[in-house]
């Protein structure tokens, strides 16, 4: 692998059999994915992977190749994930080529990765105990459990494809902070240079026994004039490198939510804005000086998220309602270890006029908040889950029976009602 730039170069390791690329292409389209010829281990043919893990052929790797070009910053663009999308410049196009040839390295190498741990060809998993001869005993469980990602015992193809290409994604992240953090530094140099310059300007002058009174009156004055201009730019200035190299809130490639409530994508920094990536992969700027006056929630930082269900129920729900649901919703958790994790509770939490009680239960995620895709697929299941348990058990909100209230409160929901029977009757 080039330490460089992230990019995987095919290299054979002595000791281990490496399918050949041309192999996996040709095999890629006939074999299915959960079938595996009973091989020996050091003569493993590929298996399909037409829809967990694509392989590259070796043209793919084209865009790897030659010098890392810098970021195009200043247009709005969709980075849609094709370099041939209309509107783009040849920068632009070489990038999305480069990060697509990235993605696919990853995929390569956790194909890779996976046939050379695994110990019995027939499985189309691997097991802690494959890890054993290659890793120190010590080390072993969290290896495992970087390629485990839901903690099952079992890692497949697609988990360690997951595992791979999370950690090219963060390599490459970390590479463009650093460049963005050299960008920020280097415009500091250069101010800071000119200070210095204009200091040794003022020596040099002395020592030839020049006025430096005089054109020190002159220079001052000067500055005094640009102050009125620049002082609130030179203020920025400041708070903006304190805000990034002393706060720093969030690296590339980091989401973050602001208190507007929008979810962004960090995709590059500079001394002055920070550009981010909505959700429609359209792309914004902000002012540091904006972000440093507002709290920033970072989800990538973050860790297992939490969430809860809230319901109103009468105040006549029975007890054994709450015990059942938690045991009911408790198994879930147990039976889903890939999507949460920890104990549940339920509880009641707030009353209400007329006489309810509010239900909530809460759980854990094994996801990060930025996960969002996940996490919206597991708190859809929990819903259905907890709202068909209160349907079948009957729990239920009731109105206020109006029949059995005094006139004036008659009166007044009769003159909220007329209205609207007046619309339809219209």
């Amino acid at each position: 692998m080039d330490p460089t730039n992230g990019h995987l170069e095919e290299e054979v390791v002595p000791g281990c059999a490496l399918p050949h690329l041309d192999s996996i292409a040709e095999h890629d389209a006939s074999l299915d994915k959960r079938s595996v010829p009973n091989t020996p281990s050091s003569a493993r043919p590929s298996t399909s992977l037409s829809t967990a893990l694509p392989i590259p052929s070796k043209d793919d790797g084209a865009a790897n190749k030659g010098p890392r070009l810098g970021r195009k910053v200043g247009r709005p663009i969709l980075y849609t994930g094709d370099p041939n999308a209309p509107g783009l410049t040849s920068v632009e196009r070489q990038t999305i080529a480069r990060r697509n040839a990235n993605r696919h390295s990853a995929k390569r190498f956790a194909y890779y990765l996976f046939w050379n741990l695994s110990s019995d060809p027939e499985r189309d998993y691997i097991v802690v105990e494959d890890l054993r001869e290659l890793v120190p005993a010590e080390s072993v469980r969290e290896a495992f459990g970087v390629l485990d990602r839901d903690d099952s015992g079992q890692a497949t193809l697609e988990e360690i494809q997951e595992s791979v290409s999370e950690v090219f994604r963060e390599r490459r992240n970390l590479a463009e902070t650093l460049q963005d953090t050299r960008n920020i530094v280097g415009r500091l140099d250069w101010i800071f240079c000119v200070i210095l310059q204009i200091v040794n300007c003022f020596i040099i002058l002395a020592i030839f026994d020049a006025n430096v009174k005089q054109i020190w009156l002159t220079f001052s004055s000067a500055i005094i004039l640009f102050s009125f201009v620049f002082a609130s730019s030179i203020k920025n200035l400041f708070e903006n490198v304190m805000f990034l190299l002393a706060t720093h809130p969030y690296d590339v490639g980091d989401q973050i939510q602001l208190d507007t409530g929008d979810t962004l994508t960090v995709e590059s920094m500079s001394i002055v804005t920070t550009h981010f990536i909505k959700s429609d992969n359209s792309r914004t700027y902000i002012p540091n000086i904006k972000l440093s006056q507002q709290s920033i929630t970072n989800l990538t930082r973050s860790e297992k998220k939490n969430d809860s269900f809230r319901v109103f129920l009468d105040l006549n729900t029975p007890v054994e309602t709450f015990t059942e649901l938690q045991e009911m919703v408790q198994r879930f958790i147990d039976d889903n270890p890939q999507d949460y994790c920890g104990e549940c509770t339920v509880q009641a939490v707030a009353f209400q006029d007329p006489l309810k009680l509010q239900l909530s239960t809460n759980w854990s995620y094994c996801h990060a908040p930025f996960e969002g895709k996940k996490i919206g697929k597991a708190r859809h299941n929990m819903f259905l889950i907890i709202s068909g348990f209160l349907a079948n058990a009957k729990a239920d909100y009731t109105l206020p029976d109006l029949s059995r209230s005094d006139e004036k409160t008659a009166q007044a929901v009769a003159s909220v009602l007329r209205p609207i029977r007046e619309l339809e009757s219209g």
